[in-house]
């Protein structure tokens, strides 16, 4: 980044941080499912760490277990992968109130590749009580 640009960025973070303490900007999400979203945004930015790392090592000269360069970098993959597990299991506990979060449980289910009981579950739950989905689903008048 260049001087002028970061010098940019540390006067609107300023200038953020004292609109929130005076009163003047209300420092809540905006968003029913904010918390979600940036947990969901965390889950999926670490499944596309873990997909590239993975990627990267069986392009590998030499990619077989055994391997100590082979290795580290499945000790790396690893790694991230036990990062997204915890997140995982919050996320499944988090109710979806709003379309767009019960899309981004459904996007993190997908990038788990169906090892996540749990989170299906909550996914279903969602749907059935997202009034605004609900209703998409099944129009007035027609019977479940």
């Amino acid at each position: 980044m260049s001087e002028s640009l970061d010098a940019t960025v540390a006067q609107l973070r300023k200038a953020a941080t004292t609109a929130v303490r005076t009163g003047k900007v209300d420092a809540s999400p905006s968003h029913p499912d904010a918390d979600l979203l940036v947990l969901c945004a965390l889950i999926l930015d670490l499944r596309a760490k873990y997909d590239a790392i993975d990627r990267e090592a069986r392009t590998m000269p030499s990619p077989y277990v055994g391997n100590p360069a082979f290795d580290a970098e499945l000790a790396k993959r690893n790694a991230v992968k036990r990062a997204c597990m915890s997140p995982m299991a919050r996320v499944g506990k988090i109710a979806a109130n709003t379309p767009a979060g019960v899309y981004a449980k459904a996007m993190v289910l997908r990038a788990s590749y169906g090892t996540a009981p749990q989170l299906a579950l909550s996914i279903a739950r969602d749907l059935v009580n997202c009034p605004g989905l609900r209703s998409a689903l099944w129009p007035a008048g027609e019977a479940v």
